[in-house]
């Protein structure tokens, strides 16, 4: 198996369509750090984060005691987020510092370009092999059908791992010249479950919006992967993958009033919001996300290795 990945690997990275785009991937994030900060640099001229923190507590102490509409969570939300702030203040801790990590948590909205690149990587990653021809050449070989099916799936998920390890190594080498290291060890406060106030390291969020959006990612893959079998036709893979990325924001509408929809996989592809305590779907835990997750994603992979493995090469 290690070998079938190996190859696999070799055959995807030296398309030359392939190497172009990991060479406008590395430019992206490189230009994208380098705007960023000089966006950074522009807006925070000529503010002073102390201000700016006393001028964010009283709004919220103004929010609490005005608003009567506001939930129990809310309260709790805003009590807890002064707290916070406030502690910050007393400790000389800047709440939102520009440095390094800023940088690197800035260039992960480049994700949404690793998706739409494992999309068209996934969908053409075996159909290529049936449009060519090498398919019955690969089937000629020991590994059977499912080892196949099994590699090639693997290689998407590692290419796609290792692609935002790129992201994350050409982010930080370009925010050692752009940010330096001035605020590098400066820790984020926040307010535990049981109120007391937490010190987090500040490469912990960071990793975890990385894990986060590689989650998204997965899915993508893994749904072109599983359709351009299913459907035979990579064009129409990366269309309805693509198509059925952005249905999530939209459909999130109606779930209150189609409680059926709370099911639906692109509603809990980003579990971001159950770190920052506000679930993708109301009522729903993390569990319950990725076990919708984890079937969809079995559902895919099942029927499509099927597909596979009854495909008839005979017309091929």
């Amino acid at each position: 198996m290690i070998k079938l990945i190996t190859n696999e690997c070799m055959k995807l990275f030296f398309r030359r369509g392939v190497l172009i785009s990991l060479a406008i991937f590395v430019v992206l994030a490189v230009g994208t750090n380098v705007a960023v900060k000089k966006l950074d640099d522009a807006l925070n001229a000529k503010a002073d984060w102390h201000q700016t923190v006393q001028s964010q507590i009283q709004d919220m102490k103004t929010q609490l005691a005005s608003s009567s509409a506001l939930t129990p969570e809310r309260r709790t939300e805003l009590a807890n987020e002064i707290k916070a702030q406030e502690y910050a203040l007393a400790h000389d801790i800047d709440p939102n510092p520009v440095n390094i990590w800023r940088g690197l948590d800035n260039s992960l909205f480049l994700s949404s370009v690793i998706g739409l690149f494992m999309v068209v990587f996934a969908s053409g990653i075996l159909t290529k092999e049936f449009e060519w021809g090498t398919i019955k050449l690969l089937l000629t070989r020991p590994p059977t059908r499912t080892k196949i099916y099994v590699s090639k799936f693997l290689t998407l998920v590692l290419t796609a791992a290792g692609m935002y390890v790129l992201l994350l190594v050409v982010s930080f080498l370009t925010s050692m010249f752009t940010y330096g290291f001035a605020q590098m060890g400066q820790p984020i406060v926040s307010v535990g479950k049981t109120g007391e106030i937490a010190l987090t390291s500040p490469i912990v969020p960071v990793l975890a919006n990385a894990g986060f959006r590689f989650i998204e990612t997965f899915i993508l893959l893994t749904i072109a992967y599983a359709l351009s079998i299913l459907l035979g036709n990579n064009s129409a893979a990366i269309v309805i993958t693509l198509v059925l990325s952005v249905s999530g924001g939209p459909l999130g509408f109606f779930v209150e009033r189609y409680t059926w929809l709370k099911y639906y996989l692109f509603l809990h592809a980003d579990l971001s919001g159950y770190a920052q305590g506000n679930p993708p779907v109301p009522g729903m835990g993390l569990a319950s996300s990725i076990s919708i997750i984890l079937v969809y994603m079995l559902i895919l992979l099942i029927s499509s290795w099927y597909t596979f493995k009854r495909r008839d090469l005979a017309s091929k």
